[in-house]
């Protein structure tokens, strides 16, 4: 990525192109067969919002989804979560309470067990993203 705020969740898979940075296995003449150095458009998502704080975008695939959780300061939301999730956060702090309070602030990740009730709160504006199995 070259400029802006990007989040990637992939699928597990092993049809990995390594370019360096790795002591991994490295085809660079297959690599080279498939990178093209050209401009493009980006195709930028666009979500659809389940409530006032989450929009979820269409990943295609069985294997997760992802949504994007916007909670000013001081607001907060009680979920339920019905598979394991993980939360991104991108911005802001975030306080989770499912009976263990943990903060969590830029860069950091929590993770949430499946069937579990817990609040959100944000003690900043929070900008976070959430993995789970649909």
């Amino acid at each position: 990525y070259l400029e802006g705020k990007n989040v990637e969740l992939m699928a597990n898979s092993d049809n990995v192109l390594r370019a360096g940075l790795t002591p991994k296995h490295m085809d660079i003449p297959e690599l080279i067969k498939n990178v093209q150095f050209k401009g493009t458009i980006p195709h930028i998502l666009t979500g659809r919002k389940t409530d006032a704080s989450m929009e979820m975008y269409d990943t295609k695939v069985s294997d997760f989804g992802i949504g994007m959780l916007r909670l000013g300061k001081g607001k907060n939301v009680t979920c339920q979560s019905v598979s394991p999730e993980m939360y991104l956060v991108q911005e802001g702090i975030l306080r989770f309470n499912a009976g263990t309070v943990i903060r969590a602030k830029k860069g950091e990740v929590v993770f949430v067990a499946a069937d579990v009730e817990y609040e959100l709160e944000a003690l900043e504006r929070v900008v976070a993203y959430k993995a789970f199995v649909p």
